[in-house]
């Protein structure tokens, strides 16, 4: 009876990582394929507007190409987002603290670790940290869809016309948006992270 309890107990604990384990998956996914979507979706209704297509001709006598071409750019998401958010870590958090980054986890980590409400502080910080980077991502998004943008417009197109410039103020103005909301994020959770470490040093 004992050995059944334990080994139901065992069963429902590694069930639980497994289940923690495939959310973490999933978001991760989701958060690496929207920043894809975002510029390919950017970029794309510029170019559909500039050419003036109809739905006749983009759907073609079965929709079968309409179809295809949605499948391969949703495909795309995943990688095009992937790179972007290795982008946006790279130039926003790893060049900024790339001298104090370390030693800065690993006392966040002791003070988590220490602290009496060390792991409610610990989501509040992952959370505001998972945040800010997905902003940042969506921000790189947008920027690097505004510069494509202006480079598909002046050197393709060759043309500033209503829907070169409603693309680029519609982007612009998202953009802008994006990125005051990362850094209000941001400047919650450098406030944060300056009260952690102002309490760590009465806890050393």
């Amino acid at each position: 009876m004992f050995l059944s309890a334990k080994l139901t107990k065992t069963a429902i604990h590694l069930k639980g990582k497994q289940v923690k384990k495939m959310n973490a998956e999933s978001k991760n996914l989701i958060r690496w394929i929207i920043p894809g979507w975002i510029f390919i979706g950017g970029v794309l209704v510029y170019i559909l507007a500039g050419q003036s297509y109809s739905l006749s001709e983009l759907k073609g006598e079965d929709g079968a190409w309409l179809a295809g071409v949605a499948i391969i750019l949703a495909g795309a998401g995943l990688p095009a987002g992937y790179i972007i958010y290795q982008i946006s870590m790279f130039f926003g958090l790893i060049l900024k603290n790339r001298n104090l980054h370390y030693s800065e986890e690993y006392d966040l980590e002791v003070f988590f670790s220490i602290h009496v409400n060390g792991e409610k502080m610990r989501m509040r910080y992952n959370k505001l940290l998972e945040t800010a980077g997905d902003l940042r991502a969506a921000a790189c998004s947008l920027l690097l869809a505004l510069i494509a943008n202006l480079l598909i417009g002046i050197l393709y197109f060759k043309s500033f016309d209503f829907a070169f410039w409603t693309s680029i103020a519609v982007n612009a103005a998202v953009l802008l948006i994006v990125y005051l909301n990362q850094r209000h994020y941001m400047g919650n959770l450098e406030y944060f992270k300056k009260r952690i470490h102002h309490e760590y040093s009465w806890l050393k």
